[in-house]
């Protein structure tokens, strides 16, 4: 059964209780449909939010806006239908974009816990708006590729700067300032390691259910470099010989033992006077939500 994750509000605000039922509804639906996929990412989120229960008002934003990006990306990828009044993925995560940005009155579930995380975050003297676009634009970007009927082939720059804008300059500067870590000089740089690695998990992990939806996140120049040769479509049993290709096996491991040198890089790193000085709910919650299940999956491709 599907659950509506994305009604109207006709014009109304939404408080704590509606945002924890929303948020409630999301996750249950996470777990419902994919299961394998979101159980110990929720599981280390919620374990992660209950160590900081002194700054209730700092996980309801985090949570909050967890959620709304998740029933959007949902959409983007293809695992939830389009809203009849949009025409397109890309003026779907527009919507939202613009509401982020200018502000107003939230008219459904995404506006509405957008709405009430960025009420709590002024409350906290924290903007996260610029975190939040880069999130949204990072998902535009996931719109304009994707193709159903061929995936496209990308260069490395672009795909770059696209995962560093969601892992990277989106996601962990978020959690940065949530957390209170940007007051004493800690910045994306020093997170930077971490974050690569992160996303080599993803798409590594990710790699059929992605190309299925009609994505391809091996670069242009890894495609000549380890002789893979592009998808013609998206047709199941394609894709299937397409994954188990010398060619994407190898790619697979030489990315697997990149992510390994990054979480090494991120270990070292994580031993400076600066980030030594991190509170450790933040170092822990980052090894829950990041470290672990990345290197749990490195390890086992040895």
């Amino acid at each position: 059964m599907t659950i509506p994750l994305n009604r109207r509000l006709d014009g109304c605000r939404i408080g704590r209780r509606q945002a924890k039922e929303i948020r409630e509804r999301v996750f249950k639906q996470m777990l419902q449909t994919r299961a394998s996929k979101y159980y110990w990412w929720i599981w280390g989120m919620k374990l992660g939010t209950k160590l900081f229960l002194g700054e209730r008002d700092r996980v309801e934003i985090m949570l909050s806006i967890y959620a709304a990006m998740r029933i959007i990306d949902d959409v983007v990828d293809g695992d939830a239908p389009l809203p009849q009044q949009f025409i397109s993925t890309l003026d779907y995560v527009g919507r939202y974009t613009r509401f982020v940005q200018s502000g107003g009155i939230p008219t459904d579930d995404v506006e509405g816990l957008f709405a009430y995380a960025f009420a709590l975050a002024v409350q906290a003297d924290i903007d996260l708006r610029e975190e939040v676009v880069d999130i949204l634009n990072s998902l535009r970007f996931d719109a304009e590729r994707r193709d159903t009927r061929k995936p496209h082939v990308l260069s490395h720059r672009l795909l770059q700067l696209h995962f560093h804008t969601l892992d990277i300059r989106g996601t962990i500067s978020a959690c940065l300032k949530l957390a209170g870590e940007d007051k004493k000089g800690v910045t994306v740089a020093h997170l930077r390691p971490l974050g690569e690695a992160s996303r080599i998990y993803y798409n590594l992990r990710d790699l059929k259910e992605d190309a299925l939806a009609g994505f391809c996140n091996i670069p242009a120049d890894a495609m000549r470099l380890f002789g893979i040769k592009p998808l013609e479509s998206t047709a199941p049993e394609e894709i299937a010989a397409w994954c188990e290709s010398r060619g994407v096996v190898e790619w697979c491991r030489n990315e697997g033992r990149r992510g390994r040198r990054l979480l090494a890089e991120h270990a070292k790193n994580m031993e400076t006077p600066l980030l030594r000085s991190m509170h450790w709910r933040t170092r822990m919650t980052l090894n829950l939500m990041y470290r672990n299940s990345a290197q749990k999956y490195f390890d086992n491709m040895r």
